[in-house]
């Protein structure tokens, strides 16, 4: 093993043109290191300043693709996100979202779930239909989900809340007092989104399809006064 001598000197380091030297002095950091020749700043002090700078740089890019809605794989598993942005393009050129579990291009899998439901069109019809008979509410509260969007109003619920909310009426009409299980139920908004109503939980009854269909978009006082009668 060659050991290289240093010059123990600055001036003798710009003398045999050495990049480095070693006095044999601590730095005032504590590192007994070898010094640039170019500053004769201590080695390991530059070393240490350049990886808080490397790191303060990352950081900083970090922050700022954040705010432009970018962000790497590590950031989205270690804040429990399924996807991830890089801005970088996929292997087919798209610059989409990425799932976090497998690291695979969003398009390029919608792309590919197109493709097999064009050529399984009745194998995903099938799947589909097994799904709406396992999850009744799903689909329901979605659209609901969509119209309070769409009407600009706050709120939403979920199957599990509609479903606790029949189990609270008896799975009865609110006004007509039928049984639903026989006549089907609709999720109707008590207060209409048109009219500045919300789409939480608080703001839905099950009514039958007949009574909802009357009710449409009518103020609730309005049309229990007007269709049924009552005195409010």
């Amino acid at each position: 093993m060659n050991i290289v001598l240093l010059p123990v000197s600055r001036k003798e380091a710009r003398i045999v043109n050495s990049k480095f030297f070693k006095s044999g002095k601590k730095c005032p950091a504590g590192h007994d290191s070898k010094r640039l020749t170019s500053n004769g700043t201590c080695y390991s002090c530059s070393k240490d300043r350049l990886e808080k700078w490397t790191a303060k740089k990352e950081d900083k890019k970090q922050k700022i693709d954040l705010l432009k809605g970018l962000f790497p794989k590590k950031y989205a598993t270690e804040n429990g996100l399924k996807r991830y942005l890089t801005g970088k393009a996929c292997a087919n050129g798209h610059y989409a979202e990425r799932r976090a579990s497998d690291s695979k291009c969003m398009d390029c899998v919608k792309n590919k779930n197109r493709k097999r439901r064009k050529e399984n069109p009745e194998y995903f019809k099938k799947c589909l239909s097994d799904f709406h008979e396992r999850n009744p509410g799903y689909f329901v509260s979605m659209t609901s989900k969509r119209r309070a969007r769409k009407n600009k109003c706050s709120g939403h619920y979920t199957a599990l809340e509609l479903r606790n909310l029949l189990e609270v009426q008896k799975y009865r009409c609110c006004y007509c007092g039928k049984d639903l299980k026989k006549t089907g139920h609709h999720a109707d908004h008590i207060m209409p989104l048109a009219l500045g109503g919300d789409g939480d939980i608080g703001n839905i009854q099950c009514l039958c399809p007949t009574c909802n269909l009357r009710k449409g978009c009518t103020d609730p006082i309005v049309w229990a006064q007007k269709e049924l009668g009552m005195l409010l």
